[in-house]
């Protein structure tokens, strides 16, 4: 009960108790060194850059170019380098990542612990073993360009500036900030999005036909859709038709104005990540910025982290009172809890929005997202009478949820499209819990709407 509780408040976008943050690796030094094998906060680390987590909940955060490495921090907080020898080249690749040189990479881990490096400068992908260490080159020829479409990757130019995976193992890389390419699991590398032309043009259209105008910011949802972040706008792909369009931004890249419509804010996006229930998280980098942005599911843009203030302060406070300068990168780990990296700082910072919810709990909140079904649809959202509910499987029961966590509703059925009573509940939010004849679950926010 005390997981499907944490499912249900991870899923509301307007929580209003405080969010406190701290500083989760790093001290603010001036020579950065590996500082393997103790506690994060203790250790000396380069301008951090990236963010991401694998399966257990251990995140990975990658150093820039005068430390040069790929760095670990367990769930107990100690940390390690896995990637980079902390001098900035190319070299290394077929033996121990750790011995290996790389340039300036930000990193992307999957769930089983491989870590991808956009290896920038190098024009390289190159790929970290989790169980062997070894480093290899899975795109990329060392030179610069944008050729290879259709044969494998390692064979194609590239300029690779960020990296993201789906679920499917296809890895997508933003190429000299005007194309995105696909590398499939099989080594094929083809063209997804850009035609080359830096600028925002082409929505509603053909994805390979529009201009892209891209920093470092691309991220996948758990349907594969990409979405990619850059200068004052963020957008999105449908990966089942191609076609493109503009989510959030007014086109503008300037200093955040205030909370609102998605489609009318001003941002610079350089890094971005989303979670679980689809919403996104901006890093919103540079002068009258520095801060973390939140773009929910409903089209509404907030700033959760930073005051617009460029500096270090706020650490034991509310995250939003906090000053931050040039955040590199986010993450979300399951809980639903922030990861900044402050570059000019040399800090991970932690904005906690779930403080029960502890390493343990992630790993069992990673187990239940995977077994949910995504086939699943619920519509009209917001609703006043009825909801629908269609599903791929037998839905075989349906289970509504307040804010409290108390249950208002709770139905049998077996059938793949059933209607849900709304009469006589109050408006407001609650959690639809959908279980399917295979035992898999979905949980869906629902909006009761005054007729």
């Amino acid at each position: 009960m005390k997981i499907l509780l944490t499912i249900f408040f991870l899923g509301f976008n307007y929580v209003s108790t405080a969010q406190i943050i701290t500083t989760f690796a790093g001290y603010g030094c001036v020579r950065p060194d590996s500082g393997d094998g103790i506690p994060a906060t203790a250790a000396c680390i380069g301008l951090p850059a990236s963010g991401s987590f694998d399966a257990a909940g251990n995140f990975y955060f990658a150093e820039d170019f005068g430390a040069a490495r790929i760095e670990k921090v367990s769930t107990d907080g100690i940390i390690t380098t896995v990637a980079g020898n902390g001098t900035s080249g190319f070299s290394g690749d077929g033996g121990p990542a750790t011995d290996a040189s790389i340039v300036w990479a930000f990193e992307v881990v999957d769930s089983t612990g491989n870590i991808y490096i956009p290896d920038r400068d190098n024009y390289r992908v190159r790929k970290v073993n989790a169980t062997t260490g070894i480093i290899t080159t899975i795109a990329g020829n060392g030179t610069l360009g944008h050729c290879g479409d259709g044969n494998a990757a390692t064979t194609a130019a590239l300029w690779p500036n960020a990296l993201c995976i789906d679920k499917q193992g296809n890895v997508y890389v933003i190429d000299s900030s005007v194309w995105v390419r696909k590398i499939s699991p099989l080594g094929i590398i083809t063209t997804v999005a850009g035609n080359g032309i830096q600028g925002n043009t082409g929505d509603g259209g053909s994805a390979t036909a529009a201009e892209v105008n891209l920093t470092y910011a691309i991220s996948t949802d758990l349907a594969g859709n990409l979405y990619l972040g850059g200068y004052g706008n963020i957008r999105k792909v449908d990966i089942t038709t191609g076609i493109i369009n503009t989510i959030a931004g007014n086109g503008t890249s300037a200093p955040y104005i205030s909370d609102g419509p998605a489609t009318t804010s001003q941002f610079l996006a350089i890094e971005m990540t989303i979670d679980r229930y689809n919403n996104v998280y901006i890093a919103d980098y540079g002068v009258g910025n520095n801060r973390i942005l939140k773009l929910d599911t409903f089209g509404y843009i907030t700033s959760i982290a930073g005051n617009g203030t460029s500096g270090f302060s706020g650490d034991g406070g509310p995250g939003t009172a906090a000053e931050l300068c040039n955040p590199e990168g986010v993450a979300v780990d399951v809980c639903g809890n922030v990861y900044i990296a402050d570059d000019c700082y040399r800090r991970i910072r932690k904005v906690t929005f779930n403080p029960s919810c502890t390493p343990a709990d992630s790993v069992s909140l990673n187990t239940t997202i995977v077994n949910i079904n995504k086939q699943v649809s619920v519509y009209p959202n917001p609703a006043h009478d009825e909801v629908n509910v269609t599903a791929s499987n037998k839905i075989t029961g349906i289970t509504i949820t307040n804010l409290l966590g108390q249950q208002v509703r709770a139905i049998q059925y077996n059938s793949v499209a059933v209607r849900v009573d709304m009469r006589g509940l109050p408006t407001g939010v609650y959690f639809m819990k959908i279980t399917d004849e295979d035992g898999g679950q979905t949980v869906e926010r629902i909006i009761k709407s005054e007729p």
